[in-house]
């Protein structure tokens, strides 16, 4: 086989392939990249049995036939080269990629695409970009509930959803009406990567075709496709976990207290009383009062302490609560997804979540515990140990 290719399109491949490809793996082959050159194209393909990436990239000086050629020397020798055209020749076991010879692999080896059987389709607008990449902040880790670990796009009730959570925080995004009704559990490597790699080989500007089946799900854009395999599953009711608040008592509704304050001061004073917290709580309490919101940090094993008070606008029919606490790097990550110059937090009581809502974003985040002093950590502890003996 022999094909020229632009350098720059070739260098992109690889650069979207370093995100698939596989390393260290049981399977060798699978750190190779595929190449098969047909009369009119030159096709492309990595693939780590759970996640495969596709593309086709014109060419000149096409003779058919295909290989498979080591990806980690590959991507460092395209990545400095200095010509526009890069011409692989490969014949036997090895290969001439513009002068540099490689150890080459049967691309019969390679392991087949996945296939679909009956797949259905719906089409998105790049808006599909950018709630994966919030999406991806809030997949929970535990490989032991692995419908966790991925981002749920579900369509019922004539709504289109998107949403993660990782049972302490929770994302959903609420897009154009479907008349469709499925849901679909995309995996993590997916979820996270979809946008780099697109905007590398694909158009982050044209829609983006989605087909999928009971066990896979394709994203197609261009000649770029990313196929995933789906997590088997069922998602929880995440809708049901999310309390629908109002300042004033309303049908199907939790009064609440709506505190409106400034996005950036409200990071940065946590950033700076965050000093002061607990390593292993890493916990912020909020005290609100009037139009003023105070926020403390502590840490009573070494008699850390540090708060602030600021100016909020609070809304709300119901009397000051107390305070509730909330884990600094969870607020943070919430905070750092609103656009708006303004956020408003809604909170209901000290025990229940706090609801942030953007546009046709919707943020949910669990309290904490909060403990006063150092006697009263050591007391629930004490009374948990009692509790589980009495079992």
């Amino acid at each position: 086989m022999k094909a020229t290719i632009n350098t720059k399109q070739f260098a992109n491949f690889l650069k979207a392939a370093a995100k698939i490809i596989s390393k260290n793996s049981s399977l060798p082959i699978l750190e190779y990249v595929y190449i098969e050159v047909t009369e009119t194209e030159i096709q492309l393909r990595v693939f780590d049995l759970e996640t495969e990436l596709q593309t086709s990239l014109s060419g000149i000086d096409l003779e058919t036939g295909g290989t498979c050629l080591p990806f980690s020397i590959l991507n460092q020798f395209v990545g400095s080269f200095k010509g526009n055209l890069i011409t692989i020749e490969a014949n036997g076991q090895t290969a001439n990629v513009s002068g540099m010879k490689m150890q080459t692999e049967k691309f019969e080896d390679y392991p087949s695409s996945m296939q679909f059987s009956s797949p259905n389709q719906i089409t998105f607008s790049p808006i599909l970009f950018a709630e994966f990449e919030i999406a991806k902040n809030f997949l929970g880790k535990d490989e032991l509930r692995p419908q966790f670990t991925g981002a749920y796009i579900n369509a019922s009730e004539g709504r289109l959803q998107i949403a993660a959570t990782d049972s302490h925080r929770l994302f959903r995004a609420d897009l154009a009406a479907s008349e469709l009704e499925f849901g679909i559990i995309v995996n993590k490597k997916t979820v996270t990567n979809l946008k780099t790699i697109f905007n590398l080989i694909g158009s982050i500007d044209e829609n983006v075709i989605v087909s999928y089946s009971e066990t896979n799900v394709c994203f197609e854009q261009g000649n770029a496709k990313l196929i995933s395999r789906l997590i088997d599953g069922r998602y929880p009711n995440y809708n049901s976990v999310i309390p629908k608040y109002s300042i004033s008592e309303t049908e199907g509704h939790r009064q609440a207290y709506f505190v409106n304050v400034n996005k950036q001061q409200l990071i940065s004073e946590v950033k700076k009383v965050s000093i002061a917290a607990s390593k292993s709580t890493k916990q912020v309490i909020i005290d609100i009062a009037d139009n003023e919101i105070k926020l403390t940090c502590k840490d009573l094993d070494f008699n850390n302490y540090m708060d602030t008070i600021f100016n909020c606008e609070l809304q709300t029919e119901l009397q000051p609560i107390t305070k509730i606490g909330l884990n600094i790097n969870f607020l943070l990550t919430n905070l750092a997804q609103i656009l708006s110059p303004n956020v408003t937090l809604q909170i209901q009581e000290a025990n229940r979540a706090v609801v942030i809502q953007e546009f046709h974003r919707t943020f949910l985040q669990m309290p904490v515990m909060i403990i006063e002093a150092k006697e009263e950590a050591e007391a629930e502890v004490e009374n948990e140990i009692e509790e589980e003996v009495e079992d």
